[in-house]
């Protein structure tokens, strides 16, 4: 209670992503593990040459997923966190329009900065997370 490892922890290890991840590498051919097998390859090198490429995009996109889930969390950061200054921006934001109910400008001046750390990600990671989303969606 009262740390940011009570936040960090339960967030740390999702089911979504490894029934996500374990979909996406049963979809990689066996012939190509096989084929690095038969070049020499041991199974970190296949993993970190074959593999990784392949679901790079699926990577990026549920870091970004998870990174908005997480970053926007309501409910955890006000049951774990008591003390002020822990708080998270959206907690905090909450707080503040039921304290300060007429200053929308300071307000909105917080909703911008929580904004802005998601925006620079998903512009940095765009081209990933797109081809991610659509990775099933071409028939073929």
């Amino acid at each position: 209670m009262d740390s940011y490892l009570a936040l960090i922890v339960p967030g740390a290890c999702s089911a979504f992503g490894m029934f996500l991840f374990r979909q996406a590498i049963m979809d990689i051919p066996s012939s190509l593990i096989e084929a690095a097998r038969i070049d020499g390859c041991n199974e970190f090198r296949i993993y970190y040459h074959v593999i990784m490429p392949l679901v790079r995009p699926l990577t990026s996109a549920f870091c970004l997923v998870t990174f908005l889930g997480t970053w926007n969390g309501f409910l955890g950061p006000q049951i774990f966190i008591k003390s002020q200054a822990k708080l998270t921006l959206p907690v905090v934001l909450s707080q503040y329009v039921g304290l300060y109910m007429q200053d929308y400008g300071v307000f909105l001046a917080g909703t911008l900065l929580a904004i802005l750390p998601p925006a620079i990600l998903f512009f940095a990671l765009q081209k990933e997370f797109v081809s991610g989303l659509t990775r099933g969606a071409v028939k073929g």
